[in-house]
């Protein structure tokens, strides 16, 4: 009963934090992400029923790194929305290849 509770509850804040995602950002692609595991997680829960879906690695390991992906996304920008940093100064600094973005000391 603990195990079906847990995994209850893991299912739950998955569900509620996509949707999060989904409904406040603005942005497409955390958008786009946060829809497509919504399905893939209603889809693996159905299929569930009959199958033995969330212990196959092969299923798993993509979807959680997508899940971890879109957490990390979403918190770098998060992050970078309350300092008030803009995408020119995210992408230049003098820890940054020159050749890809430019040399900092003259921009």
């Amino acid at each position: 009963m603990l195990g079906l509770m847990s995994f209850a509850y893991l299912n739950y804040m998955i569900f509620r934090y996509l949707m999060s995602v989904y409904r406040r950002s603005p942005d497409p692609l955390s958008r786009g992400l946060a829809l497509g595991l919504l399905c893939a997680t209603t889809g693996m829960l159905v299929h569930s029923i009959g199958a033995n879906t969330f212990i196959i690695v092969r299923i798993m390991e993509p979807y959680m790194l997508l899940l971890a992906l879109l957490v990390s996304y979403e918190k770098i920008n998060n992050a970078e929305a309350k300092s008030g940093v803009t995408e020119k100064q995210a992408t230049s600094s003098r820890y940054t290849y020159p050749y890809l973005v430019g040399n900092p000391s003259t921009a």
